[in-house]
């Protein structure tokens, strides 16, 4: 807000500096005067120091002149008129609020400068309202908080940004801009983003203020516990994301019974160190099918990674191995994680389609935030590589891009074998030496009592529901051979090699829970059941394509096997077979689809194509009535030459869902308070719902008080009714895994209700602390053994207030201060 100010020249901005380029947004500047220079502006830019600035929905009316110089102006009110998108020249039609305090303590507009609005009681509506870009909400913009109007009312989120100066609302909620709100609004509008204000802003309405939580377990007069929230129905379930799961009854969360993982591929590129995350869904709002949405580096600087096997875990994180050995006498597998949501900004924080960073809400995060600016840095676009310098030993911190979450060095040397189990662990295996790590979900880390090496295996492979591992071994190109490992650590290893098959490439699994391998000079495909044992009938099931199969995948919904055809001939091809045998349909991909390799199923069924040579990206609409024409069903992603595409192993998370029976739900909670304490409850199904698999069901919360930092929180798993600790903050985020059964017969869990709540001193476990739970805090205090047989689902220790792990008679006083002023209650 700049009003009333008298200058030389510039009198409200005056940009001079060489190449200053400063950002204007949701200013209002009126009533400036220039008395030396006559005609200069109130916004005046130096011409000739190459400075130029940025006006974007604001207000420049009633001074000398608006603007003098180099100016970019879009959605904005400027008398007189200025070129650009958006703008007009219209009487702002301001009017004054009267505050009823003594001018030092009115409000920032000094009671006038607010925009005319009907639904304040004014007469008209000032053209200045809902006047912003149409493609982005106030929500987006982060202005849900703040107002322009005379009443105090915020921002719809929903709706367009209103043009010009903001003020932050009411604090104590009195009707009234008083004595009692002690604003901060300008740390938030010029220049500091939402983000960093929301770190001490307990009660979550943009003014860190005296009505700020006391960061206790009680309450002041302005705060309350995080609330309790429920979740049962649909609608509570779709605040979360859904990764194979679905409302298999309404009001019920269960298992898909085939693969519907995330509508991402993950696509590594040999040539470049790096890999693409594509798009294969159908929102538009997130871009059309095949559009590479990000591109990260696999390796520092200086380090050729050549990454090519792929494994996507549990919660969307690719799991990428560089063939390449990075490290010291070993080779090196990345997580990179991806984020869903948020909006582009610029490093001040405001709205920027070309922005390097994104700032919450997020609709799903798995990045960390590294610097601890509470958004997330992250390539935007194919070619928006993000640097990493060189180190040795590489480390993912020292990378910008914060979806490159950590890089792992294993024993594994010229590592393929990447494979997800149903725990969320990771085993690594290199190619070159048979030696195998496995990466620790709970730790993080390698486990180094899990790690062996054997004579065989490491080129590809995956682990069933049963923790059977598969894996392929090729010695170059040499005859490869099946590998089963029955047994794993931390037991001893026990495997056996597959005799039938004599010449593996690529593994897959299909709906009945059987194997199904690629051979690479024989033009067929084998299968295996289960037990590892050779299925003959069919037998050898020939493809026929071309020679030297190598990619193999099965599309669940049909049971079909496809196998890429890589080499010889002069079609590239993709062969698709009945599982029990039968004529193959052979699938012509197009002259510019050279060297398929890698295939993969998307959430919807379609079969994608690596093609190496070809430097391309295919998909193949398996109901595609023209399977010989190449422009009819199949989709292509162009790339740039020497990009070398390559991959064989599951770039979806379809094989890892099949493999596991796995499906997740994650939720974040916001309990609208800065240093929320320590969250203690969480209960789950205590309604009435159909439940096949009662044991198959995990939940693990985190905390933390930025959306941003839930990433960089390890995961504490917690039991149904059982008091937890050490978690803390105000974003609480919750992971449900259903583990369904084992490929072929199918069943799920279910989950048809969840409640999470702070806990402590709901002795009664109602939700809510109030009188009812007197008699039980006092039984739980003085006859343990009573409270436990008269409250069977509730946990005695939710009466331990003062948190020194006892129930004493220490506890009684923070219990009836934890009564007297208890608040929380259900959202």
């Amino acid at each position: 807000m700049s009003y009333g100010n008298t200058a030389r020249q510039g009198s409200a901005i005056y940009v001079s500096f060489s190449n200053s380029k400063p950002v204007i947004a949701n200013c209002t500047i009126t009533s400036n005067d220039n008395v030396s220079v006559a005609g200069d502006a109130a916004l005046f830019i130096v011409g000739s120091s190459g400075s130029q600035a940025t006006v974007t929905h604001s207000i420049l009316w009633g001074n000398d002149v608006e603007i003098s110089g180099s100016a970019v102006v879009s959605w904005s009110d400027v008398e007189g008129g200025f070129a650009g998108t958006g703008n007009f020249s219209s009487d702002p039609v301001f009017v004054e609020r009267d505050s009823g305090e003594p001018d030092e303590l009115d409000d920032p507009f000094d009671g006038g400068f607010y925009l005319s609005n009907q639904s304040a009681g004014e007469p008209v509506d000032s053209p200045c309202v809902d006047a912003g870009d149409p493609g982005q909400t106030a929500e987006e913009a982060g202005y849900v908080h703040l107002t322009t109007r005379t009443d105090l009312a915020v921002e719809d989120g929903a709706s367009l940004l209103d043009i010009g100066y903001h003020v932050a609302s009411d604090c104590n909620g009195n009707g009234e801009w008083d004595s009692r709100d002690i604003a901060l609004s300008s740390v938030v509008l010029l220049g500091d983003p939402p983000a960093a204000v929301e770190a001490l802003d307990c009660n979550h309405n943009q003014i860190p203020d005296m009505c700020e939580g006391s960061g206790n377990y009680v309450p002041n007069s302005c705060e309350c516990l995080p609330a309790k929230v429920a979740f049962t129905t649909n609608d509570d379930f779709d605040r979360g994301v859904l990764i194979n799961l679905h409302h298999d009854t309404s009001g019920q969360i269960a298992r898909y019974q085939y693969p519907k993982p995330l509508p991402y591929l993950w696509l590594p590129l040999s040539g470049r160190s790096s890999v693409a995350r594509v798009y294969t869904g159908t929102d538009t709002a997130i871009g059309a099918v095949g559009t590479i949405l990000s591109e990260h580096r696999t390796a520092p600087a200086g380090f050729a990674g050549n990454p090519s096997r792929t494994g996507v875990d549990l919660d969307g994180n690719l799991w990428i191995a560089n063939r390449n050995d990075i490290f010291n006498n070993g080779g090196s597998v990345v997580r990179i994680g991806m984020v869903i949501g948020g909006t582009r900004v610029n490093t001040l924080g405001y709205p920027d389609p070309n922005g390097a960073l994104l700032r919450p809400p997020f609709l799903y995060n798995t990045c960390i935030d590294k610097d601890g600016d509470g958004m997330i840095r992250t390539s935007r676009e194919f070619n928006d590589v993000l640097a990493w310098p060189s180190a040795n030993p590489p480390n993912a911190g020292d990378a910008d891009d914060e979806c490159i979450c950590k890089i792992y060095g294993v024993n594994g040397i010229g590592v393929r074998h990447v494979a997800i189990d149903k725990s969320g662990g990771v085993w690594v295996g290199g190619r070159d030496n048979h030696a195998f790590d496995y990466i620790s979900s709970a730790l993080d880390a390698l486990d180094p009592t899990m790690s062996f090496d054997v004579d065989e295996g490491g080129y590809g492979g995956f682990v069933d529901c049963n923790n059977v591992m598969w894996t392929v071994w090729r010695d170059g190109f040499a005859a490869g051979r099946l590998v089963r490992f029955s047994s794993l650590p931390p037991g001893p290893v026990q495997y056996s090699h597959l005799t039938d098959a004599p010449d593996n490439f690529g593994l897959a699994l299909d709906r009945n829970g059987n194997v199904w391998t690629s051979q690479w000079d024989n033009d067929e495909a084998r299968l295996f059941n289960a037990a590892g044992v050779y299925q003959d009938p069919p037998g050898a099931i020939g493809t026929g394509g071309q020679t030297t199969d190598r990619g193999v995948v099965v599309t669940p919904s049909d049971n079909n096997l496809w196998i890429s055809n890589s080499e010889g001939g002069s079609t590239p091809s993709v062969s698709r077979m009945p599982n029990g045998g039968g004529t193959p349909t052979v699938y012509n991909i197009g002259d510019d689809g050279g060297t398929p390799t890698g295939l993969t199923v998307d959430q919807d069924g379609y079969v994608w194509v690596t093609c190496q040579t070809g430097n391309t990206l295919k998909r193949i609409d398996p109901a595609d009535p023209n399977p010989g024409d190449p422009a009819d069903g199949i989709l292509t992603v162009s790339l740039p030459a020497n990009t070398n595409p390559y991959s064989f192993t599951d770039q979806t998370g379809n094989l890892t869902l099949l493999a596991t029976g796995m499906g997740t739900w994650t939720v974040v909670h916001d309990s609208e308070m800065a240093n929320t304490p320590e969250w203690h409850m969480i209960r789950w199904n205590t309604g009435t719902c159909s439940n096949p698999l009662p044991g198959g069901i995990g939940v693990s919360v985190r905390a933390a008080d930025t959306r941003a930092g839930l990433p960089g929180v390890p995961y504490t798993a917690v039991e149904n009714m059982r008091r937890f600790d050490a978690v803390a903050g105000r974003y609480l985020e919750i992971r449900v895994r259903l583990a369904g059964s084992c490929p072929g017969a199918f069943q799920s869990p279910v989950l048809c209700d969840l409640e999470v709540w702070h806990g402590i001193g709901d002795m009664n476990c109602s939700g809510t602390v109030n009188n009812f739970d007197i008699d039980a805090f006092v039984q739980a205090l003085a006859d343990p053994s009573a409270y436990e047989a008269a409250h069977p689902d509730c946990d005695r220790m939710l009466a331990d207030i003062d948190g020194n792990g006892l129930v004493n008679n220490f506890d009684t006083d923070p219990f009836v201060e934890l009564l007297a002023n208890s608040c929380y209650g259900a959202e």
